[in-house]
């Protein structure tokens, strides 16, 4: 299961600045989240979501996003299957399967040219996606609009079950740098996968930088300190921060 609800949200101020808009999307309108710092142009993350959907839990990380000075934008992916029936892992998974993989692919491309083109945004957008999330962004870094940078957590290198696209056939496309974290647990995955992943972005000369944590398994982002994956959350967010910070013109 991937991020089903939100963890030790942080505490909001007034120095960010938060929107609830719709953005057009490829022949669709897309709901979307966006929060920036206040007073100041920042550069750009999209965020990404899960087969969740685009609920609290990322609202807050694009609020952490904006507290560490970077503007957020969270659409909606999931606008054209609808809310979910219910919460379960069950109805978000039947959920997933009816979303169109090259439909989304241009609806990312479409809010990352809209926040490319934003007053409050210096022009220098990244990417950062978990799970189907982080497929699509590993997707993203080889694609046009071309993001400045792309983090990815728990992405399948192998693509999901009834999409047409891999991240392992579009190896050669990459263009974008690229940060990949993964735990040894995560069988949905496969380790095997993210092995040949690997291997294929080395071969290929790829600025791709991978991370694996030890004895984490899939969904271990998490800001509450008394989860037993918070220390390596925590590394694999300074990380994002810091990789943002050296790709993302300020």
């Amino acid at each position: 299961m991937c991020h089903a609800e939100q963890s030790f949200p942080v505490s909001g101020d007034d120095s960010v600045i938060e929107e609830r808009i719709e953005i057009e999307g490829a022949g669709a309108i897309l709901p979307s989240y966006v929060v920036r710092p206040e007073g100041q142009t920042a550069p750009a993350v999209l965020v990404i979501h899960d087969v969740n959907g685009a609920y609290d839990f990322y609202e807050d990380l694009a609020r952490r996003l904006a507290h560490e000075g970077f503007a957020a934008l969270l659409p909606n992916y999931f606008v054209r299957p609808g809310p979910l029936p219910e919460p379960t892992l069950e109805a978000s998974r039947a959920r997933a399967a009816q979303l169109d993989e090259p439909t989304t692919m241009l609806d990312i491309a479409h809010t990352l040219r809209w926040l490319e083109q934003q007053d409050g945004t210096n022009g220098s957008v990244g990417a950062v996606g978990f799970c189907m999330g982080g497929t699509l962004a590993l997707l993203s870094a080889g694609r046009d609009p071309l993001p400045a940078a792309v983090v990815s957590y728990y992405g399948f290198p192998a693509g999901r079950q009834g999409w047409p696209d891999r991240p392992l056939d579009e190896v050669e496309a990459l263009q974008a740098p690229a940060l990949a974290f993964w735990g040894d647990q995560d069988h949905g995955v496969g380790m095997d996968n993210v092995a040949a992943y690997e291997k294929a972005v080395v071969n290929a000369g790829k600025n791709v930088e991978t991370v694996i944590y030890a004895v984490r398994s899939h969904g271990f982002l998490t800001f509450d300190p008394d989860s037993p994956s918070f220390a390596s959350a925590q590394d694999s967010w300074q990380q994002t921060l810091g990789f943002f910070r050296r790709y993302l013109t300020s």
